[in-house]
């Protein structure tokens, strides 16, 4: 793993879920920001209005058409975090209702779409750079509808690369079902010839993302 003496961007998020026999949901996010990026937000954030805008914006990038419930954000003066986010929410498009009773969740509740975001192509005339590594950590647990069990679930991913490291898992106990997610990306600089390697990685990932999870009674 390249040694990296700082992070453009670091956070450990952590979701939690209660799914009803109608798909709909209701939960609380935290995100513990620290690196460059979270700086940059808890800096311009003091303007009225401006604080609970932006944090609408970001907890619906992160999970589309929720219904943000009370906000907050901080400053952190401790070493593992710069700036802290909270919100309760209810909706989205997380769940739904399928054939037979069945309900199905996204396999992560923060899709990375790498694909998307790097606008991945077939190959490259020139290097890919990227001098903002970042990590997330992201804990994810659901609380099941009474009655209901998980159905299946996909084998668990773990990529090491030189590009990026991606780890995910799932633990079920009770009614709960815990996913875990690990995503490091390092400083890139990727040529021509190494391009198509980090396009089989990315849509890798990518691929196993959309996936679902599914649970029955």
């Amino acid at each position: 793993m390249p040694d990296l003496p700082s992070y453009f961007y670091r956070s450990v998020d952590k979701v939690n879920i209660s799914l009803d026999e109608e798909a709909k949901i209701r939960g609380d996010i935290e995100f513990r920001l620290s690196g460059d990026l979270a700086v940059g937000i808890r800096n311009k954030t003091d303007e009225p209005g401006v604080k609970n805008m932006l944090l609408s914006s970001v907890f619906n990038e992160i999970i589309s058409g929720i219904q943000i419930d009370n906000p907050e954000m901080s400053g952190e003066k401790d070493p593992e975090s710069d700036l802290v986010m909270k919100t309760g929410f209810s909706g989205g498009n997380l769940a739904r209702k399928e054939s037979g009773g069945m309900l199905s969740i996204s396999a992560t509740v923060e899709p990375l779409e790498l694909t998307k975001n790097y606008q991945l192509k077939e190959k490259r005339e020139f290097a890919l750079f990227d001098n903002m590594p970042q990590r997330t950590e992201t804990e994810v647990v659901i609380t099941l509808p009474d009655g209901f069990s998980v159905a299946s679930l996909p084998a668990p991913l773990d990529i090491k690369s030189k590009y990026i490291d991606y780890s995910i898992a799932f633990d079920t106990a009770d009614n709960k079902l815990t996913i875990h997610r690990k995503f490091e990306k390092f400083l890139l600089d990727i040529q021509p010839e190494e391009y198509p390697e980090f396009v089989k990685i990315c849509q890798k990932i990518d691929q196993f993302e959309k996936k679902r999870l599914t649970f029955l009674k």
